[in-house]
């Protein structure tokens, strides 16, 4: 349901253009699921490139490592690592559908993509943008902290309940 096939196969023309680059895949699933990954990899010739970490308690450190956060999935609700990732000033690359496009302004605090063609093509662009991409990232920082932080839920709850007594 994530997709992470999509990025492994996006990945490996970013690959081809820029060898120093790394993805990282974060998460569990099921084994079948990895196994097709980790073969799409070595047969791409990028597994030396690719790191399954598998199940993540420290996602400081991922989201540390990490230039850009990739969300493949094609129906993703609020999805926390969207907000995490922007919290940790990263642009989020992901699928235009479900509530990406209403988190991720395309451009602003990441891209949205709709097929695998364009999500290589953004991967390229921020690659060989860094001023975009760290751009993309403190936008990214702003509008987790005006949407998602403690502050603006107490402000939302409060807003609500003032109405509601109105």
């Amino acid at each position: 349901a994530k997709r992470q096939l999509e990025a492994v196969r996006a990945f490996n023309n970013v690959y081809k253009k820029h060898p120093n680059t790394r993805l990282i895949i974060a998460g569990n699933g099921r084994k079948s699921y990895e196994y097709l990954l980790r073969f799409q990899a070595w047969k791409d010739g990028t597994s030396q490139a690719i790191e399954f970490c598998g199940f993540v308690t420290n996602t400081a450190e991922v989201y540390t490592r990490s230039n850009v956060v990739l969300i493949c999935s094609r129906h993703e609700a609020m999805g926390r690592v969207i907000a995490e990732a922007m919290s940790y000033g990263k642009p989020v690359i992901g699928y235009r559908g479900g509530a990406i496009p209403e988190i991720i302004e395309s451009g602003v605090q990441g891209e949205c993509y709709e097929s695998e063609e364009e999500l290589t093509k953004i991967m390229i662009q921020l690659i060989e943008n860094p001023d975009k991409l760290r751009n993309m990232g403190l936008k990214g920082c702003e509008r987790a902290s005006s949407l998602f932080s403690d502050e603006a839920y107490v402000e939302k709850i409060y807003n609500l309940m003032s109405a509601a007594v109105n």
